[in-house]
């Protein structure tokens, strides 16, 4: 896994952080290891990489995430999640952020992710406060005790959210919740 690490780091420190092409093929090259997945989880890590290893797992992700199985294991969700609170650029943030909605949030991790999202919601970035947003629906969704605060954390927000594609997702979350 060594090498791999230093190839996969080597790769992304060479990516301009802007050429969708260059990061694809970077997973193209690398997917097929048996040890990729687990890899781009360590490598989150290493705030060096983070926004092009977010992308490869959001990209994975989209992708079917591997041959041995289509989603991470609820131990790969953890560590992701995990890392979220060391993600310092908000593109970093954003990927992980996109990627629950292909995940099932494991319970142990209910409370780190609350925590996050919590904090996200007051970013400065406009796309991270409204994914977001889009991850509290998420959670309640998934964890019933978290819709009475969810409910109420988004009829707050709703109120007073300017950007327009957090208004979107609060009142996507707002309706879906009311049917549920």
């Amino acid at each position: 896994m060594e090498d791999m690490t230093r190839h996969l780091k080597n790769a992304i420190a060479e990516w301009d952080g802007k050429a969708v092409d260059a990061i694809t093929r970077i997973h193209e090259a690398h997917k097929d290891a048996p040890d990729f997945s687990s890899t781009l989880i360590a490598c989150l890590s290493d705030p060096a990489c983070e926004r092009g290893v977010t992308w490869l797992i959001k990209h994975h992700l989209e992708e079917g995430w591997s041959e041995e199985s289509s989603a991470p294991t609820p131990k790969e969700v953890m560590a992701i999640l995990k890392a979220l609170p060391d993600l310092a650029h908000w593109e970093a943030q954003l990927h992980v952020l996109q990627c629950l909605d292909r995940v099932q949030i494991p319970k142990p991790a209910a409370a780190a992710l609350a925590a996050f999202l919590e904090t996200a919601i007051a970013s400065d970035t406009k796309f991270v406060r409204a994914w977001a947003y889009h991850g509290w629906y998420l959670l309640a969704d998934q964890h019933r005790s978290y819709r009475p605060q969810t409910m109420a954390l988004l009829e707050a927000a709703h109120d007073i959210e300017s950007a327009p594609s957090a208004k979107v997702k609060i009142r996507n979350a707002l309706e879906r919740l009311a049917q549920q």
